[in-house]
């Protein structure tokens, strides 16, 4: 081939050679060392192409190779996205039917909430009811407690010595008598002071029941009898304890009893009352602690559904994702 590219240019050359000369008067010689040049030129371009042809070839299969293996991956995406399709479908379902779940809820929930402040509200109102009616009772009774405290403090000093010495009187002064019969009214016996020596026979007897004594349940028929001593002028402490210390002990606690049950006329009912409002106070606390459980049994589920719904939106964009990647 060579060779008769190299005929065909010197034929081609000589003509032109000859057409150059009649124009132009001038000679042009084709000499050996031109075809020199063009075999070495050739050598040169061959060898270069041998080293770029294989290159070029290879890189030809590599991208066949690729393009098939692509076509694989593309068949393996579209057999994805089929399976993809229904997954997402049914995440769209679930995922509206929770939203409509979720609205469900939160709109029970809202009703729970009016229904749980309203009660709330009550039970505010009756525990500050319950309060008010202690406070008064306390109120009130503090009043007669300093007089119990000392009373009670001063049958702590009673001793049997000073209960034998009064009840060894002959003749006992009135005072003492009196003090004896108020005492014996309070323990439901009978007055006189042959009465009250009998109750002193026994005098650390007698003391332990005065320490004993209950102030609590002091019946009106009791009291209004007490009355008729405490009301006395001389019915006064510090005058008796001119005539006996024992009596001035046991003085001072009539004096309490009498003082706490009166306080007591004006505490029993606001006990009573106080009772029932606690009563009704328990109720609403119950109540309201059944509906608070039921309020927050509720925004429990409220937040599982939003943290679901969240997840699910997530797992859908994910999808979705996986969808339009396998589209591409």
């Amino acid at each position: 081939m060579l060779s008769k590219a190299s005929m065909h240019i010197h034929e081609t050359v000589k003509a032109k050679s000859e057409v150059f000369y009649a124009e132009l008067r001038r000679r042009n010689y084709t000499t050996p060392t031109s075809y020199l040049d063009l075999i070495k030129t050739y050598i040169e371009l061959l060898g270069k192409q041998k080293v770029i042809v294989p290159a070029k070839m290879s890189r030809y299969e590599n991208g066949i190779s690729r393009l098939a293996e692509t076509n694989i991956m593309v068949d393996e995406l579209k057999k994805k996205l089929i399976e993809l399709m229904p997954i997402i479908d049914i995440k769209s379902k679930d995922t509206q039917e929770m939203v409509i779940d979720l609205e469900k809820q939160t709109e029970d929930a809202a009703e729970i909430e009016k229904t749980t402040a309203v009660e709330e509200a009550a039970a505010k109102k009756i525990f500050d009811e319950v309060s008010g009616i202690k406070f008064d009772c306390e109120k009130v009774l503090s009043e007669a407690m300093p007089a119990l405290k000392k009373a009670l403090g001063a049958l702590d000093t009673l001793n049997k010595g000073d209960i034998g010495e009064m009840k060894n009187y002959a003749k006992p002064p009135e005072d003492l008598v009196m003090v004896m019969d108020a005492v014996c009214v309070l323990l439901d016996k009978k007055t006189g002071w042959a009465e009250a020596v009998k109750l002193m026979a026994n005098p650390g007897a007698f003391i332990d029941s005065l320490k004993a004594f209950d102030k609590d349940n002091i019946a009106p028929r009791l009291h209004k009898k007490l009355k008729k001593y405490t009301e006395d002028p001389r019915f006064v402490p510090e005058e008796i304890a001119k005539k006996s210390v024992a009596g001035k002990s046991i003085c001072m606690f009539c004096c309490a009893m009498d003082k706490y049950a009166e306080v007591k006329k004006v505490v029993e009912p606001k006990e009573i009352m106080l009772k029932k409002a606690q009563g009704e106070l328990d109720v609403a606390n119950a109540d309201l602690k059944g509906k608070q459980a039921k309020l927050q049994a509720v925004r429990n589920k409220i937040n599982a559904l939003q943290n679901n719904y969240r997840n699910s939106l997530q797992i859908l964009e994910d999808l979705n994702t996986q969808k339009e990647t396998t589209e591409v």
